[in-house]
């Protein structure tokens, strides 16, 4: 006969006591399924097995998970509906889960790599990442230039043995036996650890191999947080830190997930959560993070969620769990599966590093970052962000995220949204402040009042009305806006310039031909877009559109045959994003030019402005050289060194003369195809005493591929640090359709310019 019980839901337990056994019992199994569908045996017992006075079975289990439990006895005849079944879950909180093994280790080896060659890795999760398969005669041997960290934060040879001056333990265990948070009697089998440093130290003759594996069985995502109580994240950290005084960082591998498969809706976000703290506080920004599936047999949504990682992780990638079979309890992987995926970890950790040439050139200003934004919408990204530090130090960052070029005229008036984020550390940490409706919006500050410029998104036209609002508490609320002008504008954050009580900003118009202007691809059926500049009276109310004035459109010249090569002549050149710029009492506006699909890279043009107080006049003067000015560059003015400060993005080859390796660009009708002017990876910062003549101070980050991307970047003078929020593309649907808004800090930026001025200096 068979006896169900249904949980409810998949459930975490690690006891189950069955009662009331009839007599007439000569063989009871005990079985959990997901789905009743597949059933895994857990128990087995003979009439000899039972206890024969209370006739009950006490099973203890390693942290399973189910939903449903059956119970079957033989003979058919008996009546398993009598038996009383308790399950015991695992509390979803629980206690601090530090063992202190920290005594124990055998004989330490010297480490003859160096730093840089001396390869870390991290390896956590529950117990298929601390292992419950058999260790085979074949398996007891030391894994060349491999090493393991033992609970002393010594190197062992990394073989499976014994654990050293651990007498509790009698049995040959694998690479997690110095796990500083496993349950110290639970067999920490043959792991994947094994194999992945095989297979790495077989492909890299030049490397050493150092593990540190802190698994723990059983546990759930929200116990690996950060602060969570428990202490597993804190003993994964600072055995890593101990671990990476010798070596460098170069991955954390996480397997982990039977305790939480029956919640994949919310499981990547935390594990996003996760990825990011590990991140920061190993300062290892681009460590690769890898994911394993859990067996075939489990959550097959939940299996299909972790795929996604690469789609919510930066720098991330997941191993398949094809052709894994466990140990025969349904749960923990096998020695063969052990085995397989550590080679697959393996490849997916060398596939990422294929990326890099290994060569010792020089390191970005701002590599590592934080994230302010994390946008996984696939049919939204992320547009131009905005930055700007409040008088009481903290910081506020406009993040706007619209809809991606196909979806755009159809959605982009409904769905577009602007998201105000405040940051009270120095940008180590953000929070939502205000989620707006705009297309665009640019945060500014004048006499302690906060304001913002916004765009709507328009429907003929990409853009519509320049709009100005107010906050009074931070950025949490806003003013309602004020039309500031009706039409078709658009800028993202660019430079500004105030002379004489007066604020100058440039935008450009969309709106100078009948033709809807809703991307470059508009240009040759007619559409055109122009700079102006926007001046406002600080004297008067700025929320009064009366105080505001704007110039006349300085359309593209027809003419610029002599500075492109017409091989990659096209019709689609054109200005955008201008900034404004005050040299020495003379107003000018730096317009970013698209020449020939940007295949003539590293120009601007210098518009002059006039202003007699009643006539606002822009007018072009000359094209000159501008570091990155195929793309939109950003130039703030810095009054201690007297320099102008400019953030862009430099192109490695405008015209793709060289041998590039393309097959991971992504198929994408508008961006994959350009030339590589467009390449958007090397985010630069440039300085200039007259805003034409500019010196390279260094590269601020560097994606690792054509397809990602820091860009669109915005910079702030924070005491004597530069910070700036990029655009950023990891792993996005192209590197022009970001998905984050990352954060970088630049220290003591201005020793990085040589002295421009004359005559004793700046001063």
């Amino acid at each position: 006969m068979k006896h169900l019980v249904d949980l409810g839901k998949q459930e975490l337990f690690n006891r189950i006591v069955v009662t009331e056994i009839p007599e007439q019992a000569l063989h009871l199994t005990i079985q959990i399924s997901d789905d009743q569908e597949s059933w895994t045996d857990v128990y087995h017992a003979d009439a000899a097995s039972l206890n024969q006075v209370l006739r009950t079975v006490e099973v203890e289990v390693d942290n399973l998970t189910a939903r449903y439990i059956r119970l079957l006895t033989e003979p058919a005849s008996i009546d398993a509906e009598s038996c009383h079944i308790q399950v015991f879950t695992a509390a979803a909180a629980q206690a601090l889960m530090i063992e202190h093994v920290d005594l124990y280790g055998g004989t330490a080896q010297p480490i003859q790599a160096s730093r840089e060659n001396f390869h870390l890795y991290l390896f956590i999760g529950q117990s298929n990442m601390s292992s419950r398969a058999g260790i085979e005669e074949e398996d007891r041997f030391a894994i060349a230039r491999a090493y393991v960290l033992n609970g002393r934060s010594e190197w062992e040879k990394a073989e499976n043995g014994w654990v050293s001056n651990l007498p509790a333990i009698a049995s040959i265990q694998g690479l997690n036996r110095y796990s500083t948070v496993e349950v110290i009697t639970k067999i920490n089998g043959y792991s994947l650890a094994s194999m992945f440093a095989q297979t790495m130290t077989e492909h890299n003759p030049d490397i050493e191999i150092g593990i540190v594996s802190n698994a723990r069985g059983g546990t759930k995502l929200a116990e690996w947080q950060k602060g969570a109580g428990t202490g597993l994240y804190e003993e994964a950290v600072r055995r890593t830190q101990d671990a990476m005084k010798s070596g460098t960082l170069k991955g954390i591998l996480w397997h982990q997930g039977e305790a939480d498969q029956g919640s994949p809706e919310t499981y990547m976000e935390n594990l996003r959560k996760l990825v990011d703290c590990l991140r920061r506080d190993l300062h290892a920004a681009e460590a690769p993070f890898i994911v394993g599936q859990l067996l075939p047999s489990k959550s097959a949504a939940f299996n299909r969620m972790l795929m996604k990682v690469v789609e919510h992780i930066p720098y991330s990638g997941w191993v398949s769990n094809e052709g894994t079979e466990s140990t025969g309890d349904g749960t923990h992987l096998n020695n063969a599966s052990q085995k397989l995926l550590g080679k697959r970890y393996a490849n997916s950790i060398r596939k990422h590093y294929d990326h890099y040439v290994h060569v010792p050139f020089a390191a970005p200003l701002a590599q590592h970052f934080s994230w302010i934004y994390h946008n996984p919408d696939t049919e939204r990204y992320v547009e131009g962000c905005g930055l700007v530090r409040l008088d009481d130090g903290s910081l506020l960052a406009a993040v706007p995220v619209v809809p991606r070029q196909r979806w755009s005229q159809e959605r982009r008036v409904e769905t577009s949204r602007t998201y105000m984020m405040g940051s009270t550390d120095g940008g180590a940490s953000w929070n939502e402040l205000a989620e707006l409706p705009y297309y665009s919006a640019v945060p500014w500050t004048y006499d302690g009042i906060l304001y913002l410029f916004a765009v709507r998104g328009g429907m003929k036209y990409r853009n519509d009305d320049l709009l100005l609002l107010r906050s009074e508490d931070g950025g949490v609320t806003w003013s309602e806006p004020s039309i500031l002008f009706s039409g078709h504008y658009w800028n993202c954050h660019t430079g500004m310039a105030i002379r004489n009580n007066r604020l100058y900003w440039a935008i450009d118009d969309l709106g100078l031909t009948e033709a809807g202007y809703n991307s470059p691809l508009d240009i040759p059926r007619g559409a055109r877009r122009a700079p102006r500049v926007v001046s406002g009276d600080l004297t008067r109310d700025l929320m009064d559109p009366a105080s505001w004035r704007m110039s006349n459109p300085v359309p593209f010249p027809e003419e610029t045959k002599l500075l492109v090569n017409e091989r990659f002549e096209a019709p689609h050149n054109h200005y955008l994003e201008p900034n404004v710029i005050d040299v020495n009492g003379h107003l000018r506006v730096l317009v970013t030019v698209k020449l020939c699909k940007q295949s003539t890279a590293n120009i601007c043009a210098v518009l002059d402005v006039s202003d007699d107080g009643a006539n606002l006049e822009a007018s072009f003067t000359q094209y000159a050289f501008m570091p990155g000015g195929q793309l939109k560059f950003c130039v703030i003015w810095d009054p201690i060194s007297r320099l102008f400060w400019a953030t862009s993005n430099m192109a490695v080859d405008s015209q793709k003369l060289l041998d590039w390796d393309l097959s991971t660009d992504k198929d994408d009708p508008i961006y994959a195809q350009i030339p590589g002017g467009d390449d958007r990876r090397n985010l630069m910062l440039s300085y200039s005493a007259d805003g034409l003549n500019w010196f390279q101070a260094g590269c601020v980050a560097q994606a690792s591929s054509l397809t990602n991307s820091f860009m669109y970047a915005k910079p702030v003078i924070d005491g004597d640090d530069l910070v700036i929020i990029s655009r950023t593309s990891i792993e996005a649907p192209n590197r022009h359709d970001a998905n984050y808004a990352t954060f970088h800090r630049v220290s003591h930026f201005r020793k990085l310019a040589l002295n421009l001025y004359m005559q004793g200096g700046r001063s």
